[in-house]
């Protein structure tokens, strides 16, 4: 046999290989239904699905002053979970944790999801010629941990929407930033791990 004989067989025997792995690869996921991804499969770097690896060591976030922001690939996501952490101050009485998604298909451009909520009941006794008002503003997800001078846990699923890249901008509610002459310390520990369920395997 000669030796282009032996690379031919050999190329066709790892071709065969390949091929069978990928299929059981596959039939894996059909069986298991699902693959999960979260911040431990996307750390670092421009994205990430996690404010950091630990819980020990959070983002800061206080009234009136900057934002913590995930940014993701998602076009393969069937639903999304987040998981949040926070450890909010004592004097935090009226500054909820905001959360804001923007969906886009460049990694650029980014717009807002629009929380339009349809009733179908609505919808049964009305007119074709009814329109549907879409949000002027954006409205985000509000949440005031029950825990002050102490750590409150949340899970939470998120109504995704199809795009190739989502984030997530945290922001503390409130338009005042403390100042000399405002002086309130509305703030908190966060921190924030994004688990998406993928149908398939890319």
């Amino acid at each position: 046999m000669n030796k282009k004989n032996v690379k031919f067989i050999l190329g066709f025997a790892i071709a065969i290989m390949v091929f069978g792995l990928f299929t059981y690869r596959t039939q894996l996921v059909g069986a298991i239904g699902a693959v999960l991804r979260s911040g431990a499969d996307v750390p670092d770097g421009s994205l990430k699905m996690r404010t950091s690896e630990s819980t020990t060591t959070p983002e800061f976030l206080q009234n009136g002053k900057g934002t913590t922001t995930l940014v993701f690939a998602s076009e393969n996501f069937s639903s999304l979970t987040m998981y949040v952490q926070t450890f909010a101050s004592s004097t935090n009485v009226r500054s909820p944790l905001q959360i804001r998604l923007q969906g886009s298909d460049n990694n650029i451009d980014f717009f807002d999801y629009d929380p339009t909520i349809i009733d179908p009941v609505f919808f049964r006794n009305t007119n074709a010629t009814t329109s549907i008002a879409l949000a002027s503003t954006s409205i985000p997800y509000s949440f005031q941990p029950y825990n002050r001078q102490g750590t409150t846990t949340k899970v939470v699923n998120i109504n995704l929407l199809p795009a190739r890249y989502t984030k997530v901008i945290f922001t503390i509610a409130s338009t005042t930033e403390n100042t000399a002459t405002t002086p309130y310390f509305d703030g908190m520990n966060l921190w924030v791990n994004m688990i998406g369920q993928n149908s398939g395997v890319k």
